[in-house]
């Protein structure tokens, strides 16, 4: 990735992180996204100005310790690499497992 990139995307997520806390909670991380507005997110544009859920979705697929934040160094995974479906399935799952048995229940869902 080109240094300039990477400052690009860095400034978004300084420009996000309201309370200065070094990570994104899930409304911050809605904002960076649409002030940064990458090509590739454009289809998804829409849906994360519109749609909180599927910004989770999006955290979901990078947070790596499952604090429900976003760190600087996630961001620009997020921004710079594809997302395999199958990481981002699996992410949903262990988030929507509350109590970690294995099992999702209509219910919670």
């Amino acid at each position: 990735m080109k240094e300039s990139r990477k400052e690009e995307i860095e400034k978004a997520f300084a420009k996000a992180d309201k309370d200065g806390t070094g990570t994104l909670s899930v409304k911050e991380l809605q904002s960076a996204l649409v002030e940064l507005n990458d090509e590739k997110m454009e289809e998804d544009l829409e849906q994360i100005q519109k749609n909180i859920g599927f910004v989770e979705v999006l955290m979901s697929a990078v947070d790596k310790n499952g604090d429900k934040t976003v760190t600087c160094e996630e961001f620009i995974e997020l921004i710079t690499e594809e997302l395999d479906q199958e990481k981002m399935l699996r992410n949903m799952v262990r988030d929507a497992d509350k109590d970690g048995d294995g099992l999702l229940l209509l219910v919670r869902l």
